[in-house]
């Protein structure tokens, strides 16, 4: 037996050496730099924001509470907040000095699972519209208290919020994208003409604008786009069945005979021709998006959608594509109104 276990012992023991050996040969990473790598690397604002609602529940609640009752009237240009909801926006400052930090992270990676088609959950929705008509307010009332600067940073704020997940692909996001960073260009405008915002805030708010990224800044051309093709390959996974109409009735939540009537007898065979036929609706969207008299190309192709030119599928799940268009075309205009009204003053 001693012989046996003689040089399996031997052998164990050089194992440990040759171990020991490639572990001591390994370089020791030069400490500084990568304490530095670890410092500089970009960090996902959405990690960011996520913690700072999660500390601060308590005092979302109260600050929507507060204001639920037509407590911003943020179109008047009169209109400051109130004594109870300047102490609710003075005791989060916390929360909002989060928010600026997270706002100035290049992106947000909502880890949306886009496998899940239609069923997905984007919970982060509601709490970024809250979070822009938090920052909105807190401008509104530093500028009448004459912190001009401040008041710009929440702008700013809003309005790197509103691009920082241009690329989730789904046009629920892309939307409200928009409508920060309109909320944003409302409000640095009434800034500059109510207020009479100082040069030092102005060109702070100018440079912001200028830096926001030129084509398709809140992501709308590219969920348009992309949004087909995800939830096709959702659909393609989850209604395999020989005749899945009546499942699709269901999931789809199909309401009206008339609606349903096309599907109800649809095979596998049928339903893949469908989704062909669906997903060409975002490379025909791109065509039109880009074409000089866009408007007049989406109207076409909406025609075409609800007429059945792209199938039963494509007609029930694509968006009403002209006003889609007008609602990224509106986000511009605003754009450019608080542009102009900053270089304005500028002059």
């Amino acid at each position: 037996m001693r012989r046996l276990f003689a040089p399996l012992a031997l052998t164990a023991l050089c194992t440990i050496a040759t171990h020991q050996h490639t572990a001591a040969a390994t370089p020791v990473p030069d400490a500084t730099a990568e304490g530095q790598r670890l410092i500089d690397r970009p960090i996902n604002a959405a990690l960011i924001y996520h913690r700072l609602w999660t500390l601060h529940d308590s005092r979302i609640v109260l600050f929507n509470e507060a204001t639920a009752e037509g407590g911003l009237d943020f179109e008047n240009p009169e209109w400051v907040p109130d004594v109870a909801i300047s102490e609710v926006l003075e005791d989060m400052q916390p929360l909002i000095r989060g928010l600026l930090v997270a706002a100035a992270e290049t992106e947000a990676d909502w880890g949306i699972e886009h496998r899940d088609g239609i069923e997905v959950m984007m919970p982060q929705l509601r709490r970024l519209r809250d979070s822009a008509r938090l920052l909105r307010a807190d401008a509104r009332r530093l500028a009448a208290a004459g912190e001009h600067e401040a008041a710009a940073d929440r702008v700013i704020a809003m309005y790197r919020m509103a691009t920082q997940s241009r690329r989730d692909g789904l046009l629920i996001c892309a939307l409200v994208n928009a409508g920060i960073a309109s909320m944003a260009s409302m409000e640095a405008r009434m800034l500059v003409v109510v207020y009479e915002l100082g040069p030092d805030a102005r060109a702070k708010l100018l440079r912001a604008i200028d830096a926001l990224p030129h084509k398709d800044p809140y992501g709308i051309e590219y969920a348009v786009a992309i949004e087909p093709h995800i939830f096709v390959e959702w659909m393609r996974r989850t209604f395999t069945e020989e005749r899945p109409g009546e499942k699709l009735i269901e999931t789809l939540e199909i309401e009206g005979e008339a609606r349903a009537e096309p599907l109800r007898a649809m095979t596998r065979a049928d339903l893949a021709r469908e989704l062909e036929m669906y997903e060409q609706v975002g490379r025909d969207v791109v065509r039109a998006w880009n074409d000089p008299e866009v408007l007049v190309k989406l109207g076409e192709l909406s025609r075409d959608l609800q007429a059945g030119e792209y199938g039963s599928i494509a007609k029930l799940m694509a968006p009403a594509l002209t006003r889609v268009r007008q609602q990224s075309e509106r986000a511009e205009r605003d754009l450019q109104r608080a542009r102009a009204a900053l270089l304005q003053e500028d002059n």
